[in-house]
């Protein structure tokens, strides 16, 4: 894949700048930038194949647990060699087809192992944690996109799992910050963590942008059901998806990511709409909190940005 322009014009300036001291290895360069997109290219033919082979490895997985039922160890086994064979076909192969394959047969494993597990412990605890030891481990194994991914959307399902079955529903404020100072955090400190090596480079994006759909599931959760408690509270009054979703757009804004943005301008359609058709408040106090809304992001915005022009001049 050539290199553009704009590639091109920043080598040119980098080599006058330093009077042609630095080499650049165009010619790997461009092979790493065809490697690149053809991940990108297939992301769609991917997402289909995905879903068609989950639910088909699905009915097949139904139909050998009823009747293996009483072989809860073997299917907690199966699925554990399943995902280490995801990960070695993963890192051997750079085939589309055995990639979705693999993508497939790591959401059948964690599904496997789910149900064995539940079998044998019959505790919703268990099963979360033990998902969560393997999403936190997978992404130290492979570089795939979408098992990045994946990792990080089961990290926060295992997540919220544990708090909603131990009756936390009530901290559903609190388990938000997570995702959304992740996402926060990761768009912000992009350029010093892209250059922390090529672990870290290529895993930065499913990272994001797994931390960008955990946040908004969060937020469109507490949107619908938390706000369709039978009668108001402070959660409601804090109007957490519209704050969420103008988090999102502000700091995708700020770092110039158009998927974020786009979403974020989606989540805030969304975000007003329950919040004007929550029947719990008048118009006139909802008036009320979107002024106070709007004079709290204003008086974040003064000091972000004083915070930036410090940052600068120390640079």
């Amino acid at each position: 894949m050539p290199l553009n322009p704009n590639t091109e014009s920043i080598i040119e300036k980098l080599q006058a700048e330093y009077n042609g001291t630095i080499v650049f290895q165009e010619r790997q360069m461009e092979e790493a930038l065809a490697v690149e997109a053809n991940k990108y290219q297939g992301l769609g033919i991917k997402a289909l194949s995905v879903v068609g082979g989950f639910l088909s490895s699905s009915f097949f997985i139904g139909f050998v647990a009823m009747m293996i039922s009483n072989w809860s160890e073997a299917l907690l086994a199966s699925g554990l060699l399943m995902i280490l064979g995801t990960v070695w076909i993963d890192r051997a192969s750079k085939s589309v087809i055995m990639d979705t394959i693999s993508i497939s047969a790591y959401l059948s494993a964690n599904l496997m192992i789910g149900m064995a597990m539940y079998q044998i412990t019959k505790s919703d605890n268990m099963v979360a944690v033990l998902l969560l030891a393997i999403s936190l481990t997978v992404p130290f194994l492979t570089p795939s996109y979408m098992l990045n991914f994946l990792s990080v959307l089961m990290i926060h399902g295992c997540l919220f799992a544990l708090l909603n079955v131990n009756g936390g529903k009530e901290l559903m404020h609190l388990f938000l910050l997570l995702p959304a100072a992740g996402f926060t955090l990761l768009s912000l400190y992009e350029p010093r963590l892209l250059t922390q090596g090529a672990a870290v480079n290529i895993r930065f994006n499913p990272w994001r942008t797994g931390m960008l759909f955990s946040l908004m599931a969060s937020l469109c959760y507490s949107g619908t059901v938390l706000f369709g408690d039978a009668g108001p509270n402070w959660v409601q009054v804090l109007a957490l998806p519209i704050w969420g979703s103008l988090l999102i757009i502000f700091v995708s804004f700020h770092t110039g990511h158009r998927t974020g943005l786009a979403a974020g301008i989606l989540l805030l359609i969304y975000a007003v709409g329950q919040y004007y058709y929550n029947l719990h408040f008048t118009l006139l106090v909802k008036s009320y909190m979107m002024l106070g809304t709007g004079v709290l992001f204003l008086i974040a915005w003064f000091i972000f940005k004083n915070k930036l022009k410090q940052e600068h001049e120390q640079d």
